[in-house]
């Protein structure tokens, strides 16, 4: 896993524009960490990136930031368009991301405003755990 932390305003805010969904409220993150992989180490970069974004998180939550993801491999620019330009196409155009790797996704990073309650567990949770 790979990681280039972005903390240029201009540069976030270009960035905010990989997808029409979902990453505009990258504009006021004062950091944007993007996680990559090198794709000919392991057939499980994607896997490990998850992983490692995902530690990135707590280790946030821990230092008394919010964190939000926002996924970029496989992920159209355009929502109506699947096929068109993809959001790590886009980001290649101007981060100097290395050939070698993949990008998995961004994590916006920043004092959350956020005050109110929160999320409550699922009531019904059947079928999503088997105990034995």
């Amino acid at each position: 896993t790979r990681f280039m932390v972005i903390d240029n305003p201009q540069i976030i805010s270009r960035m905010s524009e990989m997808r029409d969904y979902g990453s505009a409220f990258m504009v006021g993150a004062p950091i944007v960490v993007l996680v990559m992989g090198t794709k000919s180490l392991t057939d499980l970069w994607e896997i490990n990136c998850a992983i490692s974004a995902t530690y990135l998180q707590l280790a946030a939550e821990a230092a008394g930031l919010g964190s939000c993801w926002v996924h970029v491999g496989g992920r159209p620019r355009l929502k109506d368009e699947p096929q068109g330009e993809q959001a790590e196409e886009y980001l290649r155009t101007f981060l100097p991301i290395p050939k070698e790797c993949g990008v998995v996704c961004a994590v916006a990073l920043g004092y959350s405003g956020y005050d109110g309650e929160r999320a409550k567990p699922i009531a019904n949770n059947d079928g999503m755990v088997t105990y034995l």
